[in-house]
């Protein structure tokens, strides 16, 4: 049956054809071919042919025009998902730079480390950039109790200025606070607020003070240190 139909609707194009051609020459010499009748029976041939045409040959041609429309949708989908991949990429990259962003330093880990040793706390912090040092102290620094011992340079009421570093040589806190050699660095202010210091204390007396990070020293500006809410520690 295929075979049938598929010589008639040869046949019947073929027939189709020439019977255009023989009434487009006999409009040209004004004379009848019966191009007219070969086109008809053609096209009745053509239809009879088409209407012989297996179902598994009609089936094939419509899953074949069924595959063609759905191919851009698959793109799409291949497209969609490569974009649902890039969204996934671009939030793994966001983490990633807020963990390095957040990650402190092996030299930040030592200065924090040292916070309640006064000596060796100043000299880790020194080693920080002045931007580093910043970020250090308002994340990480500022606000947290410490313990630090010194020698009393001065005391006036409330405050106390206490010399920190290693070696105390009985400087006096009016030299050292415009001294070029920023020796100011090595002091911290204990400011006891309400609660006075009950023992009277005096320059050169080694005290060990309680207190509240307030505000950094600066190793460059020659800045000290300063505690609140400070108390006589034992």
């Amino acid at each position: 049956m295929a075979i049938i139909s598929t010589l008639l609707g040869t046949i019947a194009s073929l027939g189709i054809i020439a019977g255009i051609i023989l009434l487009i020459v006999g409009a040209i010499k004004k004379k009848k071919y019966r191009g007219g009748l070969i086109t008809l029976v053609s096209i009745v041939l053509f239809s009879i042919a088409s209407f012989m045409m297996p179902d598994e040959l009609k089936e094939k041609y419509a899953n074949q025009e069924q595959s063609k429309a759905e191919t851009p949708d698959k793109d799409k989908r291949v497209i969609d998902d490569d974009y649902d991949d890039e969204e996934d990429d671009d939030e793994y990259d966001d983490d990633k730079r807020k963990k390095k962003t957040n990650a402190l330093s092996s030299q930040q880990k030592k200065t924090i480390k040292a916070v309640q040793n006064f000596p060796t706390f100043t000299k880790e912090y020194k080693k920080l950039s002045r931007s580093t040092q910043k970020k250090t102290w308002d994340k990480h620094l500022s606000g947290k109790k410490v313990t630090w011992k010194g020698y009393v340079m001065e005391a006036k009421g409330k405050k106390v200025y206490v010399w920190g570093g290693n070696r105390y040589n009985g400087q006096k806190w009016s030299k050292v606070k415009s001294s070029k050699k920023n020796e100011a660095y090595q002091v911290f202010l204990a400011d006891f607020g309400r609660s006075t210091p009950k023992k009277a204390l005096k320059p050169g007396d080694k005290v060990t003070i309680k207190g509240t990070l307030m505000s950094s020293g600066d190793p460059k500006q020659n800045m000290h240190w300063k505690l609140h809410n400070a108390k006589i520690g034992y």
